[in-house]
């Protein structure tokens, strides 16, 4: 038997049955006998080509039927937690963020014990002794002026015949007048005697101003009589007593500084 290979065009993979049988009865050598010698083995090859021409699309297939009815859902998986892993690596600090914005103040803190008292010091060496300070000078101003005759009612400002005492020569007898030569608070007090019959009215002024009077009415007998007043005085401030036209008998006068 003659061994006939064909070979096939392998786009005929795709050829109907139909098409690949006269394909094949196509290529076939006229030559082609029942009676060969088996002697020889002839090879022929179809030198025609076995691919024809491509047919027409076919027409498309009915649609198949639509699948089944959808499965009831299934129950729900039970959730299985795994074991806790092991604790990673410690990673790298991160970038430092950016500043926070102030809070608000809290509330005092609780006030903290008292703390030990600490061993008392050595007492220090004493100083040397200073120098001898000098002490202020202490001015001082007081006098006691007296008048031994009686005083006529033609003396207006009354004079005196002596001085028992004149610290800082403040008071002039033959003027009868205190001058102020330090500022302070004075207390000047004056007495005299009156006589039987005479009504004497004397008067203490201040630069012209009264400060202080006394009269005395008519009587059958000596009477002594007083009066004293405290004034603020000034540097250059006067005072003295005034006969107001009435006979005066003895008198004196003494001032005490305040």
């Amino acid at each position: 038997m003659t061994n006939l290979r064909i070979q096939m065009n392998p786009s005929l993979t795709s050829c109907t049955p139909l098409i690949c049988l006269i394909s094949l009865l196509t290529c076939l050598p006229e030559s082609l006998s029942t009676t060969t010698t088996p002697e020889k083995t002839v090879h022929e090859t179809c030198n025609m080509c076995c691919h024809g021409p491509p047919g027409q699309p076919g027409i498309p297939g009915v649609p198949g039927t639509s699948g089944g009815p959808s499965g009831s859902k299934g129950d729900r998986g039970e959730f299985v937690r795994g074991e806790k892993g092991d604790r990673g690596e410690k990673g790298e600090p991160g970038n430092e963020g950016s500043k926070g914005n102030k809070g608000n103040e809290g509330s005092p803190g609780k006030q903290g014990p008292l703390g030990q008292i600490g061993p008392q010091g050595l007492q220090g060496n004493n100083g040397s002794k200073g120098e001898k300070g000098e002490s202020p000078e202490v001015l001082k101003s007081a006098f006691t002026a007296v008048r031994t005759t009686h005083v006529p009612t033609s003396e207006s400002i009354i004079l005196f015949t002596s001085m028992e005492i004149n610290v800082g020569e403040d008071f002039d007898k033959n003027t009868g007048k205190f001058t102020c030569r330090i500022s302070g608070f004075y207390y000047f007090m004056f007495s005299f005697l009156s006589a039987s019959g005479y009504d004497p009215y004397v008067k203490m002024k201040l630069n012209g101003r009264d400060i202080t009077t006394v009269y005395h009415s008519t009587t059958t007998s000596n009477d002594q009589l007083s009066s004293g007043a405290t004034v603020q005085l000034n540097v250059g401030d006067e005072v003295w007593l005034t006969n107001e036209g009435r006979q005066v008998y003895v008198m004196n006068i003494v001032i005490l500084v305040s």
